[in-house]
Protein backbone atom coordinates (compact mmCIF):
# COMPACT_ATOMS: atom_id res chain seq x y z
CA UNK A 1 0.00 0.00 0.00
CA UNK A 2 2.46 2.44 1.27
CA UNK A 3 4.92 1.51 -2.63
CA UNK A 4 1.60 2.36 -4.37
CA UNK A 5 1.23 5.69 -2.69
CA UNK A 6 4.34 6.25 -2.77
CA UNK A 7 4.35 6.15 -6.43
CA UNK A 8 0.77 8.01 -6.68
CA UNK A 9 2.59 11.06 -5.27
CA UNK A 10 5.77 11.01 -7.25
CA UNK A 11 4.00 10.39 -9.96
CA UNK A 12 1.39 13.32 -9.05
CA UNK A 13 4.02 15.71 -8.79
CA UNK A 14 6.02 14.61 -11.87
CA UNK A 15 2.69 15.37 -13.64
CA UNK A 16 2.33 18.90 -12.19
CA UNK A 17 5.98 19.51 -13.04
CA UNK A 18 5.44 19.08 -16.19
CA UNK A 19 1.82 20.91 -16.62
CA UNK A 20 3.84 23.98 -14.73
CA UNK A 21 7.21 23.30 -17.21
CA UNK A 22 4.98 23.57 -20.49
CA UNK A 23 3.05 26.53 -19.63
CA UNK A 24 6.55 28.41 -18.39
CA UNK A 25 7.96 27.46 -21.88
CA UNK A 26 4.68 28.48 -24.09
CA UNK A 27 3.11 31.06 -22.26
CA UNK A 28 4.19 34.24 -19.79
CA UNK A 29 2.96 34.71 -16.30
CA UNK A 30 0.40 36.70 -15.21
CA UNK A 31 1.20 39.07 -12.21
CA UNK A 32 -0.53 37.48 -9.34
CA UNK A 33 -0.11 36.77 -6.17
CA UNK A 34 2.10 34.02 -4.58
CA UNK A 35 -1.16 32.76 -2.99
CA UNK A 36 -3.72 32.81 -5.46
CA UNK A 37 -0.52 30.93 -7.79
CA UNK A 38 -0.84 28.29 -5.50
CA UNK A 39 -4.63 28.18 -4.62
CA UNK A 40 -4.74 27.61 -8.47
CA UNK A 41 -2.79 24.99 -8.38
CA UNK A 42 -3.94 23.37 -5.57
CA UNK A 43 -7.61 23.65 -6.80
CA UNK A 44 -6.03 21.92 -10.24
CA UNK A 45 -4.09 18.91 -8.76
CA UNK A 46 -7.17 18.44 -6.67
CA UNK A 47 -9.70 18.56 -9.91
CA UNK A 48 -6.93 16.37 -11.79
CA UNK A 49 -6.67 13.96 -8.68
CA UNK A 50 -10.49 13.25 -8.68
CA UNK A 51 -10.88 13.22 -12.85
CA UNK A 52 -8.05 10.70 -13.15
CA UNK A 53 -9.68 8.19 -10.31
CA UNK A 54 -13.41 8.67 -11.30
CA UNK A 55 -13.08 9.11 -15.70
CA UNK A 56 -12.15 5.59 -17.07
CA UNK A 57 -12.81 6.58 -20.27
CA UNK A 58 -9.55 7.61 -22.25
CA UNK A 59 -10.98 10.03 -24.61
CA UNK A 60 -13.10 11.76 -21.77
CA UNK A 61 -10.06 11.99 -19.16
CA UNK A 62 -8.11 13.50 -22.24
CA UNK A 63 -11.14 16.35 -22.89
CA UNK A 64 -11.57 16.29 -18.99
CA UNK A 65 -6.96 17.48 -19.11
CA UNK A 66 -7.34 19.92 -21.77
CA UNK A 67 -10.20 21.79 -20.38
CA UNK A 68 -8.29 21.58 -16.70
CA UNK A 69 -5.11 22.65 -18.21
CA UNK A 70 -6.72 25.47 -19.97
CA UNK A 71 -9.03 27.00 -17.23
CA UNK A 72 -5.37 27.09 -15.16
CA UNK A 73 -3.93 28.68 -18.02
CA UNK A 74 -5.90 31.14 -18.30
CA UNK A 75 -5.67 31.99 -14.68
CA UNK A 76 -2.06 32.19 -14.45
CA UNK A 77 -0.55 32.77 -18.04
CA UNK A 78 -1.52 35.66 -20.29
CA UNK A 79 -1.11 34.90 -24.55
CA UNK A 80 -3.91 34.73 -27.13
CA UNK A 81 -6.86 31.92 -26.76
CA UNK A 82 -6.02 30.60 -30.01
CA UNK A 83 -1.91 29.79 -28.81
CA UNK A 84 -3.01 28.44 -25.30
CA UNK A 85 -5.36 26.00 -26.82
CA UNK A 86 -2.39 24.76 -29.58
CA UNK A 87 0.03 24.02 -27.17
CA UNK A 88 -2.35 22.80 -24.16
CA UNK A 89 -3.41 20.09 -27.21
CA UNK A 90 0.28 19.90 -28.37
CA UNK A 91 1.74 19.12 -25.11
CA UNK A 92 -1.03 16.47 -24.20
CA UNK A 93 -0.62 14.79 -27.88
CA UNK A 94 3.12 14.96 -27.19
CA UNK A 95 2.86 13.07 -24.15
CA UNK A 96 -0.01 10.75 -25.62
CA UNK A 97 3.29 9.89 -28.60
CA UNK A 98 5.62 9.32 -25.05
CA UNK A 99 3.98 7.16 -23.50
CA UNK A 100 2.74 5.35 -27.01
CA UNK A 101 6.95 4.97 -27.49
CA UNK A 102 8.03 3.68 -23.95
CA UNK A 103 5.01 0.85 -24.66
CA UNK A 104 6.36 0.31 -27.56
CA UNK A 105 9.71 0.12 -25.76
CA UNK A 106 8.70 -1.92 -23.42
CA UNK A 107 6.60 -4.54 -26.33
CA UNK A 108 10.07 -4.74 -28.01
CA UNK A 109 11.77 -6.09 -24.82
CA UNK A 110 8.84 -8.52 -24.29
CA UNK A 111 7.71 -6.68 -20.86
CA UNK A 112 4.35 -7.48 -20.64
CA UNK A 113 1.65 -4.30 -20.63
CA UNK A 114 0.15 -4.78 -17.31
CA UNK A 115 3.46 -5.49 -15.45
CA UNK A 116 4.62 -2.45 -17.01
CA UNK A 117 1.62 -0.03 -16.18
CA UNK A 118 2.98 1.76 -13.57
CA UNK A 119 7.10 2.03 -15.00
CA UNK A 120 5.50 2.96 -18.16
CA UNK A 121 4.07 5.73 -16.68
CA UNK A 122 7.05 7.03 -14.43
CA UNK A 123 9.35 6.62 -17.24
CA UNK A 124 6.92 8.79 -19.70
CA UNK A 125 6.67 11.43 -17.48
CA UNK A 126 10.69 11.56 -16.68
CA UNK A 127 10.80 11.33 -20.87
CA UNK A 128 8.12 14.21 -21.16
CA UNK A 129 9.90 16.08 -18.73
CA UNK A 130 13.34 16.15 -20.40
CA UNK A 131 11.39 16.30 -24.09
CA UNK A 132 10.22 19.84 -22.43
CA UNK A 133 13.33 20.83 -20.91
CA UNK A 134 15.15 20.59 -24.03
CA UNK A 135 12.28 22.78 -25.80
CA UNK A 136 12.80 25.27 -23.16
CA UNK A 137 16.92 24.93 -23.85
CA UNK A 138 16.70 25.83 -27.44
CA UNK A 139 13.23 27.10 -28.81
CA UNK A 140 11.63 29.39 -25.81
CA UNK A 141 11.73 32.71 -27.06
CA UNK A 142 10.03 31.17 -30.75
CA UNK A 143 7.26 29.35 -28.59
CA UNK A 144 6.29 32.10 -27.22
CA UNK A 145 5.29 34.29 -30.61
CA UNK A 146 1.88 33.87 -32.06
CA UNK A 147 2.03 32.00 -34.93
CA UNK A 148 -0.51 31.92 -38.07
CA UNK A 149 -3.57 29.80 -38.82
CA UNK A 150 -1.52 27.62 -41.47
CA UNK A 151 1.23 26.70 -38.99
CA UNK A 152 -1.30 26.60 -36.05
CA UNK A 153 -3.28 23.77 -38.08
CA UNK A 154 -0.11 22.08 -38.81
CA UNK A 155 1.38 22.12 -35.27
CA UNK A 156 -1.86 20.18 -33.99
CA UNK A 157 -2.61 17.91 -36.96
CA UNK A 158 1.19 16.48 -37.43
CA UNK A 159 1.08 14.98 -33.73
CA UNK A 160 -2.63 13.81 -33.79
CA UNK A 161 -1.97 12.14 -36.75
CA UNK A 162 1.29 10.24 -35.39
CA UNK A 163 -0.91 9.85 -32.56
CA UNK A 164 -3.32 7.94 -34.75
CA UNK A 165 -0.46 6.18 -36.75
CA UNK A 166 1.53 4.73 -33.49
CA UNK A 167 -1.55 3.72 -31.99
CA UNK A 168 -2.77 1.62 -35.06
CA UNK A 169 0.83 0.11 -35.24
CA UNK A 170 0.45 -0.63 -31.61
CA UNK A 171 -2.52 -2.56 -31.76
CA UNK A 172 -1.33 -4.00 -35.27
CA UNK A 173 1.19 -5.45 -32.64
CA UNK A 174 -0.71 -6.38 -30.12
CA UNK A 175 -3.27 -7.94 -32.27
CA UNK A 176 -0.60 -10.00 -34.15
CA UNK A 177 1.44 -11.00 -31.10
CA UNK A 178 -1.86 -12.59 -30.08
CA UNK A 179 -1.97 -14.81 -32.75
CA UNK A 180 1.32 -16.00 -32.78
CA UNK A 181 0.26 -17.17 -29.77
CA UNK A 182 -2.58 -18.50 -30.85
CA UNK A 183 -0.86 -20.55 -33.36
CA UNK A 184 1.94 -21.31 -31.26
CA UNK A 185 -0.28 -23.05 -28.71
CA UNK A 186 -2.40 -24.06 -31.56
CA UNK A 187 1.14 -26.50 -33.27
CA UNK A 188 2.08 -27.54 -29.62
CA UNK A 189 -1.05 -29.23 -29.52
CA UNK A 190 -0.59 -31.20 -32.54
Amino acid sequence: MTESLLFYLISSFLFLAIIKEAMNIFFIKKEVSLLFSLVSWMVFYILETIGTNYINIPILLLFFEIISSFVLCNILYTGSIKNKILWILFTNLLGMIIESIVGYFFMIIEMGVSDTQVLGSFVSKIVMLIALRLLKIFLQERLKRDISFGYWIALLLIPLGSVFVLNTLFLLCENTREKMRQFSHCCHRL
